[in-house]
C-alpha cells in the first residue's frame, strides 16, 4: 500500500493472521501511529462475507456507517459542499458522491473473499442454484469495485486463503504471501510470555526445545497463535515438549481442554500424564471432526453456528468452548440484532486435519463407511499413480494411522495400489507402527506379497519376465519402509533395484545398514539391482562402503541374478572402484550364492580389473550368465574373457557397446569396411558383356596371370585354413579376404572424407538389451570413426545405374564370398580372442550380444566366421549396426550355421540396394535353424523390378509380416488379461 500500486492480494491460511493486519493497517492509518503510507482520506472496511449479495451502497448505509455520518451537513472529506439534513436517503447520496470524487484518496478493505465466495456457494447450493455463480453473486456489486468499473481511482486492499488469488491475479498488481512470524519475533514474544508470568528462566529452555524440532515445533511457534498454545503446554508438561506432529496435537487438546473444564468447575484432569479425554469431550471432537471433513473437501475452514448446531448433539455450542476455535469478528449493526450468524474458525489450520482424522478413526470398524470418506477425500478419485495428492489429504492419513496404530491396516486395506507413491505409503506406514499386520498390507499395495506383478517368471536363466523393478531410493523413509517390507513374513518380492544418491549433509548409514541386514536375511529377493544416477560421484567413503554391501548381497542364500551399474562420467575411474572390484572378487571366491546364476557389472572396468574379475569367476562355477558391457579395457581385458569362455563353460555373454581395442591403441591394419571393397569391387563389372569384353576378359587368364592369381589364391587359403576356416570354403573366402587387405581400396577414399588416422566419437543410445539382459539405461558409446561412415558403398546411391546393375550382376551369379578370419591381421584385436572361444567345438557359450560394439572389417569377418563354424551358438545380437561391412558377413555365415534360432540386427543406420538385398535374401533362405529374425530400423532400396521375383525375398516379407502380426496380438492379449 505504500508503493505504486493501488490494488493489493494479501494471502494466508486460517489464522494467519489477515483480517487482524488489515484491522492493523486501519487503525495505524486512524491513529496516524506509525503511518508512512499515501494520503488516505477515507478508509472502509468491507467482511465480503456480510455482503450477502446485497450492493456496497446498502451496506455501507444501513450496516457499517454510522447514522451520524448519513444525517446531513457538510461533508468531512472534501470535494462537494453539504447536503440536506432531510432523511438517511438524501444524506447517503452526499456520502457516495463525496467517495467518487476522493479518487486515490479512498481505501477499500475488503476482508475475506474465499469466505464470502464459499458460503455463498452454499447457500446458493441449498437454494438449488449453483456452486461457482452463486458463489459469485454474493459479492454483490463489490466485483464491480475490483474490476475497475467502481470507483476505479480508488485503492484496495482484499484478503483470501491460499488457493484463491489466482483468480485475483488479473485485478491486483501485488501479491503478498502470510508465512508467520520471523524467528526474532518469536523469542520476543516468548520472552515476554515468560517474564510476565516470573519464570524469565524457562524463555531460554523452551527456545532451544522449539529450535531443535524444524519440522514440527518451529512452523507451529511460527504461526501467530501457536507460540502461545506451546508456551502454555510447556508449563504444563513440566518443562517438556513432544517432538511428533500426532503427539503435539493431541497434547495442545488435551491441554486445551482441561483449561475449559476447569473454567466450566468440572473435575479437574492430571496434568503431565497420559490420561484419556472424558467420553462426552470425545463424542463433541468426533462430531465436530465430521464437520471439518466436510469444509476441507469444500476447501473452507470457516464454520457457522448453524453448521455447528447441525452436526453436533443437543444442536448446541457446547464445542466451541473446549477452546480450540476462535469466533470470527462481525461489524454489521444486523448482528446485534442477532439476525447475521456466527463465524468461527480453528485456532490453527492443522486442528481440523486433526479433528477430521478423528472422526475417521471412530468409524473406521464400519468399512463402507471408511471407504466413502477416503474416496471423497481431495485428491483420491483420480487414482493416478505418482499424482500429486493433496496437503490436507495426506495430513490427515497421517494423522489417522497415527491415532489408529497397530490398527492401521484397517485403513491399508481400504486403499488401491494406485492410490499413493511408494514415500506416501511408507510414510503412512511410518505414522501407523511397523505391526505384522500393517507390514502385510503394505507389501499388498507395493504388489510385494502373493500373487504380485514383479517376479523373475520361472526363474530360469534368459526366460525372465520383462516386468518393472521396484525401485528402491536412498532417502531415509525409503530405506526404512522397504527395511520392513524385507523383514515380513508376507514378503514375496523376487526382484529389486537400490538407486544410490545420497544428499550432502543426511546420514543414511544406519538406514542403509539396517536396508541391507534385511535384504540379506530376506530369502524371497533372487535379483538385486544395484544402480546409480547419471552424475551423481561417490566419494571414497561411500565406495568402501558400497563394497561391504555388495559383498554381503552376493551371500544370499536365494540369489539368482546380481547386477551392479555404475555411471560414470569420465573414462579414468578405475583406481576409485579398485575396492570394490576387490569386494566383488572376493565374494565371488569366497561366499558367493551357490544359486547365483547371472552377473551382471556396468561401472567402467579397466585392463587390470577385468582380469582380475575373470580369474575370479574361473572358480565361480555355478555364474553362466555373465553381462559386462561397456567395456573400454581393450585387447587384454577382452583375452581375459576369452580365456574364460575356455576355461569354464558360460551359457551367455554380454559385451554391448565395448571396445577391441582402447582409445589409445593404434587400429587395425584393415580400417577399410567390407561395404566399401564389396563396392569398389562391383563397380568393376558390368551386367551385360560384349564379345570383344568377354575376350578382353580371358586374355587376363594367361598363364603368368593365371599363375600369380593361383599362389595368391593358395596363400590365402592357407591362412584361413590356420584361423580355424574350413577347407571348402574355396574361391569365395579368398577372394571376400583378397578384397578387404586390397591396398588400392584406400586410395579411392572420396576426397571429401577424412584421411587422418584420429578417432572419432559421438554418442549413440544403448537401446534394450533383450534376451540374457536386463539393463535398459542410456549412456555415451563409440561410434565409427567418421572416415569409415562414407566407405559403405551401399549407403550413398550416387554411382547411378552402372552401380546397380553391376551389383546385382555381382551377387546374382559371380560373388558368393564366406567369412574367414585371417589371424595375422586380426590378432591385435581382443574380439579376435573372443570370438575365436565362441567357435570352439568345446564352447557351450549359446548367446553372445555385441550391440553397438566398436567392431572392425576384420572383427566382422571374424564373427562372421564364428557363426558360420559353431555348433552351440542360438542367439545373436549385433544391434546398431553403422555399416554393411559390420552385419554382412554375418549374414553370409549362416548359409552354414544350424544352431543360430534368433538373429538380431536391429540399425537406423542401414540401407540395402538391390545387389546386397538379393544376397541377405539368398543366404537367409539357405539357413534352416532361424526362428527369430530382427531387421529393425532397415531401408531396402529395390529399383529393379526383376529382383522382386526372388524366391526368397518373398519369404523374408512374409516372415517380418508375420513376426509383426504375432508382436501385436502378444500386447493385445497382454493388455485384455491385465
Amino acid at each position: 500500500m505504500h508503493d505504486a500500486p493501488r490494488r493489493v492480494v494479501v494471502e494466508g491460511g486460517p489464522g494467519s493472521g489477515k483480517t487482524t493486519l488489515a484491522l492493523r493497517l486501519l487503525h495505524s492509518w486512524a491513529t496516524q501511529d506509525d503511518w508512512t503510507g499515501p494520503s488516505i482520506q477515507l478508509a472502509l472496511f468491507v467482511p465480503l462475507r456480510e455482503l450477502r449479495g446485497s450492493t456496497l451502497a446498502h451496506y455501507l448505509s444501513k450496516e457499517l456507517l454510522p447514522k451520524t455520518a448519513l444525517s446531513g451537513g457538510a461533508s468531512p472529506w472534501g470535494g462537494g459542499g453539504g447536503g440536506s439534513c432531510g432523511g438517511s436517503g438524501n444524506g447517503f447520496a452526499q456520502v457516495w458522491k463525496c467517495l467518487g470524487l476522493l479518487e486515490d484518496r479512498l481505501l477499500f478493505v475488503l476482508d475475506g473473499y474465499d469466505e464470502a465466495v464459499t458460503l455463498g456457494g452454499q447457500e446458493g447450493k441449498g437454494q438449488g442454484g449453483t456452486g461457482t455463480g452463486s458463489g459469485r453473486e454474493a459479492l454483490g456489486d463489490a466485483v464491480e469495485l475490483l474490476e475497475g468499473r467502481m470507483f476505479p481511482e480508488c485503492r484496495i486492499l482484499i484478503t483470501c486463503s491460499p488457493g484463491w488469488s489466482s483468480e485475483l491475479f488479473p485485478l491486483v498488481q501485488r501479491r503478498v504471501l502470510l508465512h508467520g512470524l520471523d524467528w526474532a519475533h518469536v523469542e520476543r514474544l516468548v520472552t515476554a510470555y515468560f517474564t510476565g508470568n516470573k519464570k524469565p528462566e524457562s524463555a531460554n529452555r523452551f527456545l532451544e526445545v522449539v529450535y531443535a524440532s524444524q519440522q514440527v515445533l518451529r512452523p507451529l511457534a511460527c504461526w501467530p497463535l501457536g507460540w502461545l498454545l506451546l508456551c502454555v503446554l510447556f508449563e504444563e508438561e513440566g518443562g517438556h515438549l513432544p517432538t511428533d506432529t500426532l503427539d503435539v496435537h493431541q497434547a495442545l487438546f488435551k491441554c486445551l481442554i482441561r483449561r475449559s473444564l476447569v473454567r466450566k468447575g468440572e473435575i479437574l484432569m492430571p496434568s503431565g500424564t497420559s490420561s484419556d479425554l472424558p467420553g462426552h469431550c470425545k463424542k463433541l471432537l468426533a462430531e465436530f471432526g465430521k464437520l471439518a471433513l466436510t469444509c476441507i473437501k469444500e476447501e473452507r475452514f470457516l464454520y457457522t453456528d448453524g453448521e455447528i448446531r447441525a452436526h453436533c448433539r443437543g444442536g448446541g455450542l457446547e464445542v466451541t468452548e473446549l477452546g480450540f476455535l476462535t469466533r470470527g469478528l462481525n461489524f454489521g449493526r444486523s448482528h446485534n440484532q442477532k439476525k447475521r450468524a456466527d463465524y468461527f474458525t480453528p485456532m490453527i489450520r492443522t486442528f481440523a486435519e486433526f479433528l477430521a482424522a478423528y472422526y475417521i478413526s471412530s468409524v473406521v470398524h464400519y468399512a463402507n463407511i471408511l471407504r466413502r470418506e477416503l474416496e471423497d477425500l481431495p485428491g483420491m478419485s483420480g487414482g493416478v499413480l505418482g499424482s500429486s495428492l493433496d496437503n490436507n489429504t495426506v495430513l490427515i492419513l497421517r494423522f489417522l494411522m497415527g491415532l489408529l496404530g497397530r490398527k492401521g491396516h484397517l485403513v491399508f486395506n481400504q486403499l488401491c495400489p494406485l492410490d499413493f507413491p511408494t514415500r506416501t505409503l511408507f510414510m503412512l506406514l511410518q505414522a501407523s507402527g511397523p505391526s505384522e499386520a500393517n507390514v502385510a498390507a503394505v507389501c499388498r499395495l507395493l504388489g510385494a506379497s502373493s500373487g504380485s506383478w514383479v517376479g523373475l517368471g520361472n526363474g530360469t536363466s534368459g526366460t525372465s519376465s520383462k516386468v518393472p523393478v521396484p525401485l528402491v531410493h536412498t532417502a531415509p523413509l525409503e530405506l526404512e519402509g522397504w527395511s520392513h517390507v524385507l523383514r515380513s513374513e508376507a514378503c514375496t518380492l523376487e526382484a529389486l533395484e537400490l538407486v544410490f544418491q545420497f544428499d550432502k549433509g543426511a546420514d543414511y548409514e544406519e538406514h542403509l545398514d539396517a536396508f541391507f541386514t534385511a535384504l540379506s536375511s530376506n530369502d524371497s529377493v533372487r535379483l538385486v539391482r544395484i544402480s546409480s544416477l547419471l552424475g551423481h560421484e561417490f566419494t571414497a567413503t561411500e565406495v568402501d562402503r558400497l563394497a561391504g554391501y555388495v559383498k554381503t548381497t552376493l551371500s544370499k542364500s536365494r540369489l539368482h541374478t546380481f547386477e551392479l551399474v555404475i555411471t560414470c562420467l569420465e573414462d579414468s575411474a578405475h583406481d576409485r572402484f579398485q575396492s570394490l572390484v576387490d569386494a566383488l572378487c572376493e565374494g565371488l571366491e569366497q561366499d558367493a550364492s551357490p544359486s547365483l546364476n547371472k552377473l551382471v557389472l556396468d561401472l567402467n572396468l579397466g585392463t587390470c580389473q577385468v582380469v582380475q574379475l575373470c580369474g575370479a569367476l574361473e572358480h565361480t562355477d555355478q555364474v553362466t550368465v555373465l553381462h559386462l558391457p561397456h567395456l573400454g579395457c581393450g585387447r587384454d581385458g577382452l583375452r581375459a574373457i576369452a580365456r574364460l569362455i575356455r576355461a569354464r563353460p558360460l551359457v551367455a555373454l554380454n559385451l554391448s557397446g565395448s571396445w577391441g581395442m582402447r582409445r589409445e591403441d593404434p587400429p587395425s591394419s584393415s580400417g577399410v569396411s567390407v561395404g566399401r571393397a564389396i563396392s569398389e569391387c562391383c563397380s568393376c563389372y558390368r551386367p551385360v558383356m560384349s564379345i570383344d569384353a568377354h575376350r578382353s576378359k580371358r586374355a587376363l587368364w594367361s598363364s603368368g596371370e593365371s599363375e600369380r592369381f593361383t599362389a595368391e589364391r593358395k596363400e590365402t587359403d592357407e591362412r584361413g585354413s590356420g584361423s580355424g576356416s574350413s577347407g571348402g570354403v574355396g574361391s569365395g573366402v579368398s577372394t571376400l579376404q583378397h578384397m578387404v587387405k586390397q591396398p588400392s581400396l584406400t586410395s579411392n577414399i572420396s576426397p571429401k572424407t577424412t584421411t587422418s588416422s584420429s578417432y572419432y566419437f559421438s554418442s549413440l543410445p544403448r537401446g534394450i538389451m533383450g534376451g540374457y539382459n536386463s539393463l535398459s539405461r542410456p549412456a555415451t558409446l563409440p561410434r565409427q570413426p567418421l572416415q569409415q561412415l562414407l566407405l559403405d558403398g551401399y549407403s550413398n546411391s550416387s554411382s547411378g545405374d552402372s552401380k546397380r546393375n553391376s551389383d546385382s550382376v555381382l551377387f546374382q551369379r559371380l560373388f558368393h564370398p564366406l567369412p574367414a578370419c585371417d589371424p595375422a591381421v586380426h590378432s591385435g584385436s581382443g574380439f579376435h580372442d573372443v570370438f575365436d572361444a565362441a567357435r570352439d567345438p568345446a564352447c557351450k557359450l549359446r548367446s553372445l550380444n555385441v550391440s553397438k560394439c566398436l567392431l572392425g572389417a576384420e572383427d566382422a569377418l571374424c564373427l562372421g566366421e564364428t557363426v558360420r563354424r559353431s555348433l552351440c551358438l542360438d542367439a545373436l545380437r549385433l544391434e546398431g549396426g553403422t555399416r554393411l561391412g559390420e552385419v554382412l558377413p554375418v549374414i553370409l555365415g549362416l548359409a552354414d550355421n544350424t544352431s543360430i534360432q534368433l538373429l538380431d540386427l536391429g540399425s537406423q543406420r542401414l540401407i540395402l540396394e538391390d545387389g546386397p538385398t538379393q544376397l541377405v535374401c539368398q543366404s537367409l533362405a539357405k539357413n534352416s535353424s532361424l526362428r527369430l529374425l530382427s531387421l529393425e530400423g532397415w531401408t531396402f532400396r529395390i529399383e529393379v523390378s526383376n529382383n522382386m521375383h526372388c524366391p526368397s525375398l518373398p519369404y523374408v516379407l512374409f516372415i517380418y509380416l508375420f513376426i509383426y502380426l504375432f508382436i501385436y496380438l502378444f500386447i493385445y492379449l497382454f493388455k485384455f488379461k491385465h
